[in-house]
């Protein structure tokens, strides 16, 4: 089967078990639940030279490379850049899934370019690969409640409830959606 080229589908987070459910994680968490549902994935390879958990898939005639950086979220552009560098993939052919707090939880939205909002692993994608012309899946995880005084980053890095996470079918259209729409 020939392949017309290659995407890469990132799913920000930071990889010790004690992040694995918090908000800021929540990139990694969609990509794992639409591997399993999807393909019935739970086992990725660790590819040391990648700094990455991969495993590679097909949609349609399209080969699609799937990572969860192994990395902290501030060096997530290591991982992104080795990958991109081994299979040849640019920029614009990466999809990065991660949290952003400017939407509620369960609101999803697709982007393309853009800033990074002060999101480290945003930015550290951004300053690595020399741009930031890449496809964002935005997953909603909200802001801390007015009424309490945790920060922010306090906010993140703290767990999600499971009624905070949109139906993984919303997620994976939004996914798909960009890889069948982007020109050829």
């Amino acid at each position: 089967m020939l392949f017309r080229f290659m995407w890469l589908v990132v799913g920000l987070g930071n990889p010790d078990n004690n992040y694995l459910k918090t908000r800021h994680n929540i990139g990694q968490y969609m990509m794992s639940l639409w591997l399993e549902k999807k393909w019935g994935e739970s086992n990725l390879k660790h590819e040391r030279k990648l700094k990455s958990l991969m495993t590679t898939k097909s949609i349609g005639f399209q080969k699609v490379c799937f990572i969860f950086p192994q990395t902290y979220m501030n060096l997530s552009g290591d991982a992104v850049l080795a990958t991109m560098k081994y299979y040849d993939i640019t920029v614009e052919q990466v999809i990065v899934l991660h949290d952003e707090t400017e939407l509620q939880p369960k609101d999803n939205r697709y982007k393309f370019g853009g800033g990074h909002k002060g999101h480290n692993g945003l930015r550290d994608i951004i300053k690595k690969a020399g741009s930031a012309n890449f496809h964002r899946i935005r997953l909603g995880v909200g802001r801390p409640p007015h009424s309490s005084n945790m920060s922010l980053a306090d906010y993140v890095l703290s767990n999600f409830s499971i009624d905070e996470v949109s139906p993984i079918e919303d997620v994976i259209k939004l996914i798909e959606s960009s890889i069948d729409d982007f020109p050829r």
